[in-house]
């Protein structure tokens, strides 16, 4: 058993700690962007903890669309790979294919 925060939960430290303590201190001309900051973070902590699922089912879907099958993939090659399967949707959406 660890006492270590892992990522998410370091995430949700730092964006209660940003939300409770920081953002009152804050002039109003910075809330804006503060409570942008903390959304970022939520959203970073959840696809954090929801893993390559999520990659894989864009991924998936993308292939589909482009007519292609997909290899299974982990990581950070599923992340590339996935990128450039979207830059080739981009591209495909922009000559009129879809």
């Amino acid at each position: 058993m660890s006492d270590r925060p892992d990522a998410t939960e370091l995430l949700a430290i730092a964006r209660t700690t940003l939300l409770a303590k920081l953002l009152p201190q804050l002039p109003d001309e910075l809330r804006y962007d503060t409570l942008m900051i903390a959304n970022a973070m939520a959203i970073a902590a959840r696809e954090l903890s929801a893993g390559d699922a999520a990659a894989q089912t864009e991924l998936a879907r993308v292939y589909a669309l482009l007519g292609e099958s997909s290899p299974p993939l982990a990581g950070a090659q599923l992340h590339a790979v996935r990128a450039d399967c979207n830059r080739r949707l981009a591209a495909q959406i922009r000559a009129g294919r879809f």
